[in-house]
């Protein structure tokens, strides 16, 4: 008797077992039509099986990958075994994943480029006669978008980068050893996190890859797109200016103001406080945004999504008890649910 291995939506009806494959077989049913990673829809996963009152693994980081509409394929193929079994998936393949029941279960993930939407499914008790096995993956990280616009006419703005400033670099995330089910709860798939570092990283929402490119704003919404866009949920820092340099959880805005009819400089300039400048950039100056005053609860959940739509209307400043950190500058917060599967 053989496992054969699949997955689907866990909202619908479970099919009945694969055909054609042999009885007995461990089936993966496909995901739903709606996109399982926000840009595309999963590919291939990979599997951990355990069994029996000693939790016997029977499949060990096995690469399951897409065949067709609803047809997937993994080698070598499994046998279903006589007590139920407890499947454990992830996606995309290729992570640091620690699995040996019941002595670890868990993933050591780096954000490297902010790139990677880590999913995440269990499926407990599994038997024979359930048919395909239907693997429920729910998003482990938040996303996060933005927007920027200008209110200003006679002023040129012109911007450098958006960045996303201390927040978490690494974490270990403990998967559950629970069924993962449709809408899991966003709070216990966040505190299933163990966040390592949240000091001195920056993540790049946008930026221009020349020394002499950049991005002049208009009153029309410019959408940041291509970079860094998937977060590790984490409560954020203040951002405050202790030790004389400003630090905290924020979002960072690199610009600089011309006048548009003599096209000269007027910020920043030499006269602006020293922590309004870009480290990294001469003569770029910085509005910075508290997440922690910015974000509904003071942090981002997983499988959240967090668009932030930008303003910029004038110099930046430090007055850091203000809700944006700036005098007239401002960012509005939408949050959305990432669809899984």
């Amino acid at each position: 008797m053989v496992l054969p291995l699949g997955s689907t939506s866990c909202s619908e009806p479970d099919e009945p077992g694969p055909g054609g494959g042999g009885e007995g077989t461990i089936a993966f049913t496909d995901p739903s039509a709606r996109e399982a990673v926000t840009t595309l829809t999963i590919k291939e996963f990979e599997v951990w099986a355990f069994t029996g009152p000693w939790n016997t693994a029977i499949m060990r980081g096995v690469d399951v990958r897409r065949t067709g509409l609803n047809s997937w394929t993994y080698s070598p193929v499994t046998k279903w075994p006589e007590n139920p079994v407890d499947f454990y998936a992830v996606s995309p393949v290729g992570m640091k994943v620690d699995i040996n029941i019941p002595h670890s279960r868990w993933i050591d993930f780096p954000m490297d480029n902010g790139k990677t939407d880590l999913l995440v499914a269990v499926k407990m008790g599994a038997v024979q006669s359930d048919g395909h096995i239907r693997l429920n993956f729910c998003h482990t990280l938040a996303r996060v978008t933005a927007s920027i616009s200008t209110t200003l006419s006679d002023t040129i703005v012109r911007v450098k980068r958006i960045a996303v400033r201390d927040v978490a670099d690494n974490g270990k995330y403990f998967i559950p050893m629970k069924t993962t089910v449709k809408d899991e709860p966003a709070d216990e798939i966040s505190d299933a996190w163990e966040i390592h570092n949240m000091n001195a990283t920056r993540y790049d929402l946008f930026a221009t890859e020349r020394a002499t490119e950049l991005l002049t704003l208009s009153s029309e919404p410019f959408s940041v797109s291509g970079m860094a866009e998937f977060f590790l949920p984490v409560k954020f820092n203040p951002l405050t200016t202790d030790g004389g340099y400003l630090h905290g959880s924020s979002i960072e805005v690199a610009y600089q103001l011309y006048d548009r009819k003599t096209g000269r400089k007027i910020w920043p300039i030499g006269t602006t406080d020293k922590n309004l400048f870009v480290s990294d950039l001469e003569g770029w100056g910085a509005a910075r945004f508290p997440l922690l005053n910015n974000t509904p609860e003071g942090r981002w959940y997983a499988g959240r999504e967090y668009h932030y739509d930008i303003s910029i209307k004038g110099p930046a400043s430090l007055n850091l008890s203000r809700s944006s950190a700036e005098e007239g500058n401002s960012i509005e917060t939408t949050v959305g649910r990432l669809e899984g599967v």
